[in-house]
């Protein structure tokens, strides 16, 4: 069988528009510059499909709900290989945002309200709400996190109601497990984690690393910081003990700190630490006429981390 493919349909006349409220959204003009295939192009169907749900998808982001297409039309003129399209969307107005309805149990009421940094009646933006689940997730508290906005519901003014509706995950997580090191020697660890510790959302964590020849006990509180930046206020207990060949060493650590999602990329974690320390070392196969030597140091500390991928699940 042999196929001549012959000349392909190229696009003539393309007229993309969008009329209403988004005619002057510099982001919508945006998409319909971009909308492919372009004049002289060959015309692709899939790829115009393509487009055209980009720019519908993007009308529902940005909150005009009442969008709908005006006319949606691809004219095939076969003896001239030649397409034409004229495609055009009424977007209605722009919607707002409303008022936030939390549906949930257990913790204290209003508690995730400064979670909603945006303000009731500004333009309503799909990556609001992005932000708002993210926030939520973090806190690691919830099992489902559902939030739907309600333009069936908006009010005269064009404001929509969004519906949050959070079911509580379990409130607490043991973990165990079996550990092997050169240096540290068979372990065995173990943890217990309160997801939530009381309505007001406080947690508390106590992990367990036991091994040959060293020795761990770490115990840490978090209260949750909404306001400023998300993020936490933490109390943190920390007992090591390392006895190998070589050293004899025990300390205890105490560490206050305050922890912020700046941006989309980055994070900072301010503290203050208090250490005590005991050790000494070995001068040969053992530790005699080795002496303990102490040490005390108390030392603010700041830690930032960058992360740039383009999927945090699924990172590329």
């Amino acid at each position: 069988i042999t196929v001549e493919r012959g000349e392909p349909v190229r696009v003539r006349h393309s007229h993309i528009s969008i009329t209403g409220w988004a005619e002057q959204d510099r982001y919508l003009g945006q998409d319909l510059k971009q909308f492919e295939p372009r004049e002289g192009q060959v015309f692709s169907h899939p790829q115009y499909e393509a487009s055209k749900v980009r720019i519908t998808r993007r009308l529902a982001e940005r909150g005009y709900f009442d969008a709908d297409f005006t006319q949606r039309r691809v004219a095939i003129t076969r003896a001239e290989h030649a397409a034409d399209i004229d495609l055009n969307w009424d977007s209605g107005r722009r919607y707002d945002m409303g008022k936030v309805r939390f549906d949930y149990d257990y913790f204290r009421d209003g508690l995730f309200d400064p979670l909603v940094y945006w303000e009731e009646g500004s333009y309503y933006h799909e990556g609001k709400l992005d932000r708002l689940r993210e926030s939520l997730t973090k806190l690691d508290y919830f099992s489902t996190i559902d939030i739907q906005p309600k333009p069936e519901e908006a009010d005269d003014q064009g404001r929509v109601p969004v519906d949050v509706k959070l079911t509580r995950a379990k409130r607490t997580v043991y973990t165990a497990g079996l550990s092997y090191g050169s240096e540290s020697g068979a372990g065995v660890r173990g943890g217990v984690e309160r997801r939530y510790v009381n309505s007001r959302g406080h947690k508390m964590d106590t992990q367990l690393d036991y091994a040959q020849n060293r020795k761990s006990l770490t115990t840490s509180y978090r209260v949750p910081a909404f306001r400023w930046l998300d993020g936490w206020y933490t109390a943190s207990a920390r007992l090591y003990d390392e006895q190998t060949d070589y050293i004899d060493l025990r300390n205890v650590k105490l560490t206050g700190s305050r922890s912020g999602q700046i941006n989309e990329r980055w994070s900072a974690i301010a503290s203050i630490n208090a250490l005590r320390e005991r050790w000494r070392f070995s001068s040969g196969d053992d530790f005699e006429g080795a002496v303990y030597e102490t040490s005390t140091l108390i030392y603010p500390q700041l830690q930032a981390n960058y992360v740039n991928v383009d999927d945090r699940l699924f990172p590329r």
